[in-house]
């Protein structure tokens, strides 16, 4: 159990089931990490055009002892797994692992609004004050 990273994960959908997607992913996840936490999903526009689709989130914590590199392949092999096309629109599924332990891995993810609601979310016990 020492070996065991904690690593915040942002998953993230543009079409209309990626409640459903996420849902999925979460359960995946399940198959091969200790899942610590998760937000319900929420709400977002698009974090860089406003004038795509906007986003279906979650944020989930797991435990792992896999290094950040082997994680981050299965993630983005899920991805493909569930048709995704890096670089192209719709987003059916994204999955991005942004910290590990205290280190931030994808700066620009951490700083975007989509998951600083997210570590919110987490942080309130999952409800929003809006």
């Amino acid at each position: 159990m020492s070996d065991m990273s904690r690593y915040i994960i942002s998953l993230g959908s543009n079409i209309p089931s990626g409640d459903s997607e996420i849902s999925l992913a979460i359960a995946w996840l399940k198959d091969f990490t200790t899942l610590l936490a998760a937000t319900p999903v929420y709400r977002t526009p698009d974090a860089y055009d406003p004038s795509k689709p906007g986003y279906t989130n979650a944020i989930a914590i797991v435990g792992s002892e896999l290094e950040a590199t082997e994680l981050t392949t299965r993630l983005k092999d899920y991805e493909v797994s569930r048709g995704r096309v890096h670089g192209e629109s719709p987003v059916i599924i994204d999955l991005d692992l942004v910290c590990r332990d205290m280190e931030i891995l994808r700066p620009r993810d951490y700083q975007a609004p989509y998951f600083v609601e997210g570590l919110y979310l987490l942080a309130s016990g999952g409800r929003l004050s809006k």
